[in-house]
Parts: structure tokens; sequence; C-alpha cells
């Protein structure tokens, strides 16, 4: 994730020690930095908590789970994407890592 941003010029990140990568839009923008959560295996409930434990409710942009969410089985994968749209964190396949990148680069999540 963090090369996929310098690629896309997002010079400014860092990792948290609660191991969220934060990121900021090259372009100065008012607000939050991008919180992203990275996991190598696939999204479980506690990966949304832990996220949800960590961010302001009143944050300008939405947190992001990054998994590997094409291989959750179907019911699995579609409780996932329901608990994101509830949740209000955004929920990704790490395959889509790079259009994460440019999306950030572009102004944010």
């Amino acid at each position: 994730m963090r090369n996929a941003l310098l690629v896309e010029g997002v010079y400014q990140q860092q990792m948290t020690v609660d191991g969220l990568v934060e990121a900021y839009p090259p372009t100065p923008l008012p607000g939050d930095p991008n919180r992203i959560w990275l996991t190598p295996r696939p999204a479980e409930l506690a990966d949304f908590q832990l996220l949800h434990a960590k961010i302001n409710p009143r944050q300008s942009r939405r947190p992001a789970v990054v998994a590997p969410g094409a291989q959750l089985p179907g019911l699995r994968q579609t409780a996932v994407r329901w608990l994101s749209s509830v949740s209000d964190i955004h929920f990704f396949d790490e395959s889509e890592i790079p259009q994460i990148a440019q999306k950030i680069a572009k102004g944010g999540l």
C-alpha cells in the first residue's frame, strides 16, 4: 500500500503504532488523513471493530479495510460488504490497492 501511494505521488504518509496507514492527498485539503487497515487474511468483524474504535466519528474521510476479499466464500463476502455499508467503513480487495492509491492521490476515499 505504501509503495502504491508513493507511485501516485502521495508522500505524506505514515504507519501508526496500531498498524494503520495514514495518508494525505498531495494537494493539501482540509480534514483528516485517509486511514487504511490492511490484513493478510479475509476481513472479519474484529477488523471493522478495531478501525471503528480508532477513528473519530466526525472525521471527514471514511476509513478503509483492505483484505483478500476474492477468497471469501459467497455468504461471508456478502456479510462483510453489508458490514462495510452500515459501519461507514470502505471495504476493498487487496487487488484494488493501486486504485485506492489513485483515489487518495486525487483527493481521498
